[in-house]
């Protein structure tokens, strides 16, 4: 669809968008994308899109914060669909399998914590004989 003058619609990425009259709006963005970072709309005006884009940025996990990690080695940024690698201090464990945490569509890393490893006590008994 164009509006006078205009040509065709605005690029869109990481979202739907609606029309109404010469505005195009945000609907709604993609899950792992941020509709309040976004520009709201794009207008026809004097025969161009303003903005002439429109895009839904990616969620922003920040930087994952771990209790008792050693590290936490970023793989592509803190944005949606990152990842990175968590390693726990010595005599710590973590709780999942992998190691690998990612930046999740809630715009929060993956659950992931680094605990106490328990000892291991020995339970042999030993005897001496006189």
């Amino acid at each position: 669809t164009t509006a006078t003058g205009c040509g065709s619609a605005p690029s869109f990425t990481n979202g739907v968008w609606t029309q109404s009259g010469i505005c195009y709006n945000i609907s709604s963005c993609s899950p792992g994308y941020d509709a309040t970072r976004a520009p709201t709309h794009s207008r026809c005006v004097q025969n161009s899109w303003s903005p002439s884009a429109l895009s839904c940025p990616p969620l922003d996990c920040g930087q994952p914060v771990i209790a008792n990690a050693a590290s936490v080695t970023l793989s592509g940024g803190t944005i949606y669909q990152s990842s990175a690698t968590v390693a726990c201090k010595t005599g710590f464990t973590g709780t999942r399998t992998s190691s690998t945490i990612s930046c999740q569509t809630t715009g929060k890393w993956t659950d992931y914590k680094c605990l106490l490893s328990t000892p291991v006590i020995s339970t042999a008994s030993t005897s001496t004989s006189i």
